[in-house]
């Protein structure tokens, strides 16, 4: 007998027949089936009879010989097969729990049709044709994988498309119908040759329309874009370990510099993917990291303060913490490779940049603090131009106010830095561009 490839949609039909009825057991006829999950009745019959043949659900007809029309002909098992499909299956993220329960529900796969159809379709693509189940068996999954601002890191679409049982193409345009909806506010593209293969960085958007918020307040969106011509840091990393020289290493007396110029070097040989991609890359993994650290601190002053490095002795430790968190990432990510030695000299060398980053987001939110903006929901960095380097920031917080709707203030940043001092400075001005 030729073996049962089961797809991801009877898969899928089984976790709802599992989470519908109690003890794995359950005597209803197709239709009843069939109107509690708003399918049409051969669908169901057909997945039914696939689940049968490849053995995660056990079949017996029943014996009532008075049955009527419209009563159940079998009764259904779980087998346990089945139950270890459904444990293979099943995706959990305490984190974003509440999310993961509504993209479940049926009325939420309603809503989402209904605003799939009233969106614009994906830039330069043609309508997709979409079946919300697919879309939130996808979106389910990146919410179990996403951290607590919402990026999700690490997950290459292979991984993806074993986990949902959709092949590689489908998941890109799923994941293009995600995004062009608001699901998915951005997308980094992967890297090869990053040390290795490097999984594309996806940041969900938490607090979508079509989520049902406890408590949800109205949200103000502040769209930042820096005034002067500032260098991203990211770009400034390349650029620093494409310019190394060997005269340079005979300039260098103390062994911390000269590690660092050692890692700097091992980076560079490494860094073979366009110059464009690896400063997008690094990029997005700086914001993720300066998130990070955000979300763990309740005193934006003192933090800057321990960034810079003007912390007395009994603050060091936050300070160790900060690095820990970044040898973290920088292990799930760029150092996930094995073919990579001294991994310790490579995070002495990448950690000033992603101090210094970490620092200059800091300093944005502080001055929006004084704005009034008090509880910052999300922050999403995206790189506007690499010839005249420009970055977009885009930070996301809950308003005091009982407006309705979202109200939009457009902010012209400007950082200033004194490197004799150490001291930098953000100053926010209006934009008012088109309103004058």
């Amino acid at each position: 007998m030729e073996k049962v490839v089961l797809g991801a949609k009877p898969r899928h039909f089984l976790k709802r027949l599992n989470a519908k009825y109690a003890d794995n057991y359950f005597l209803v006829s197709h239709k009843e089936i069939a109107n509690n999950f708003d399918m049409p009745p051969s669908t169901v019959n057909k997945y039914l009879k696939l689940l049968v043949e490849s053995g995660h659900l056990l079949q017996q007809e029943t014996k009532d010989i008075f049955k009527g029309k419209g009563s159940a002909k079998y009764q259904y098992r779980i087998s346990d097969a089945g139950l270890e499909l459904l444990g293979a299956f099943t995706f959990s993220n305490p984190i974003h729990e509440y999310l993961i329960t509504q993209v479940q529900s049926e009325n939420f796969k309603i809503k989402l049709k209904i605003n799939y159809d009233e969106s614009f379709a994906p830039k330069g693509e043609e309508r997709y044709a979409v079946n919300t189940d697919d879309c939130a068996l996808l979106l389910e999954v990146l919410l179990c994988k996403a951290d607590l601002n919402g990026y999700v890191i690490n997950l290459t679409r292979q991984k993806i498309s074993n986990l949902v049982g959709f092949n590689t193409a489908k998941v890109l345009r799923l994941t293009k119908i995600l995004t062009s909806m608001g699901f998915i506010s951005h997308i980094t593209p992967g890297l090869s040759g990053f040390f290795g293969i490097q999984s594309s960085v996806y940041q969900l958007c938490l607090n979508h329309l079509l989520y049902t918020i406890e408590t949800q307040k109205p949200v103000i969106k502040v769209d930042l874009k820096y005034a002067d011509k500032y260098q991203l840091p990211s770009g400034h990393l390349i650029g620093m370990t494409q310019s190394l020289k060997t005269s340079d290493l005979e300039k260098i007396n103390s062994s911390n510099d000269r590690e660092r110029y050692e890692a700097l070097k091992n980076l560079n040989a490494n860094l073979t993917a366009p110059n464009f991609k690896m400063i997008t890359y690094c990029n997005s993994l700086m914001t993720i990291f300066a998130i990070r650290v955000l979300s763990k601190s309740d005193d934006l002053n003192k933090l800057i303060a321990i960034l810079k490095g003007d912390v007395e002795n009994d603050e060091t430790d936050i300070r160790a913490n900060i690095i820990g968190q970044l040898e973290e990432l920088l292990d799930s990510t760029i150092l996930s490779s094995e073919k990579i030695s001294n991994t310790d000299k490579v995070v002495k060398a990448l950690s000033p940049f992603f101090l210094e980053n970490a620092l200059n987001l800091n300093l944005l939110i502080l001055e929006l603090e004084k704005l009034g903006y008090e509880k910052l929901i999300s922050l999403n960095t995206t790189i506007v131009s690499l010839k005249e380097p420009q970055l977009k920031v885009i930070a996301t917080f809950e308003s005091q106010e009982a407006t309705e709707g979202v109200e939009c203030n457009n902010y012209n940043a400007r950082l200033h830095k004194s490197w004799r001092s150490q001291q930098q400075e953000v100053v926010l001005e209006p934009d008012l561009r088109g309103l004058i």
